[in-house]
């Protein structure tokens, strides 16, 4: 006997699994090849609300022009070089922040794929960071405060002979 499984199954079960592994996934079709559109509607998954802090409260950016307050900066200006750009296809890889729905900053890790044809297409994935990026930052830290001591105690050592209880006598040695 083979279990029959919906559709509306599968997807809530692909909805789950990128809840858990913190993925949100979106597509974009660019009008004009202009960013900035106001036509230029951003699809996103379902587990793209609760990923990104905005489940049951505001809805997420409708568009890049709205989408621009809450991303880096940098990642609208590389979209946008990318497609003043001539390749028909371009993949990308960036590491940013964008501001969570509860008001904090987050980092997240989004490639995104070009494709210009008939139409000019993105679509994109974001992957939370986050607690990863922190822990590297710590542990970075971590590791500059060993070298520091470690330079100290191995190139700032000495000790001085004090002569009759005066630090600044000139015979002090």
């Amino acid at each position: 006997q083979v279990n029959e499984v919906s559709t509306e199954q599968v997807n809530n079960q692909h909805i789950e699994a990128l809840q858990l592994a913190g993925v949100s996934t979106w597509t974009c079709e660019v009008k004009n090849n202009d960013l900035m559109h106001e036509d230029n509607y951003i699809n996103w998954c379902p587990a793209s609300e609760k990923i990104l802090g905005y489940e049951g409260q505001k809805a997420l950016p409708k568009n890049f022009a709205a989408l621009q307050h809450i991303v880096d900066a940098s990642v609208i200006e590389r979209l946008k070089e990318a497609l003043r750009g001539t390749s028909r296809h371009e993949q990308m890889e960036l590491e940013h922040i964008i501001r969570h729905g509860n008001g904090q900053n987050r980092w997240v890790k989004t490639t995104i794929v070009l494709q210009k044809g008939n139409a000019t297409r993105l679509t994109g994935c974001m992957m939370n960071i986050h607690e990863q990026k922190e822990k590297m930052e710590k542990l970075s830290d971590y590791f500059v405060k060993q070298d520091l001591i470690n330079k100290v105690l191995v190139e700032a050592f000495w000790d001085m002979t004090v002569e009759k209880g005066d630090p600044v006598n000139p015979n002090n040695e």
